[in-house]
């Protein structure tokens, strides 16, 4: 399947990439800390720079029907994150209000994009002709 170019790629591919400079931003001021189990935080920090850098790197291929559905995932996850982040009152009412707003927001364009994204226009026309 060929790569289907759209608003979609570029907004997650912005949004990926702020959020991953975010996260780079929280572990170098974290720096001195060492990732423990114990230390809750650095573990939040650790599997949103995991989400996002999976984020970066699948959106070449969006077009597959399993990274699609990896890539909607990680913005449902990485909201359900910040949720307990908030509950444990170490990230701001501000930002988790942001980032779940994002999340939903990409997570239901997604959704809603799924068919453009995933069926290819050629072999639609070509079945259709046959």
């Amino acid at each position: 399947m060929r790569h289907k170019k759209g608003l979609l790629t570029k907004w997650l591919l912005l949004i990926s990439i702020s959020r991953f400079i975010i996260i780079i931003k929280e572990i170098y001021d974290n720096y001195n800390t060492k990732p423990t189990i114990e230390n809750k935080r650095t573990l939040f920090i650790f599997l949103s720079f995991i989400l996002g850098l999976t984020r970066i790197i699948s959106i070449r291929k969006i077009t597959h029907s399993y990274v699609y559905l990896t890539i909607t995932l990680s913005f449902l996850f990485e909201g359900f994150l910040y949720i307990f982040e908030r509950f444990k009152e170490s990230v701001g009412v501000i930002r988790v209000s942001l980032e779940i707003l994002i999340a939903l927001f990409s997570f239901f364009w997604m959704i809603f994009l799924y068919p453009y994204y995933l069926v290819d226009s050629n072999n639609f026309i070509e079945e259709k002709t046959d």
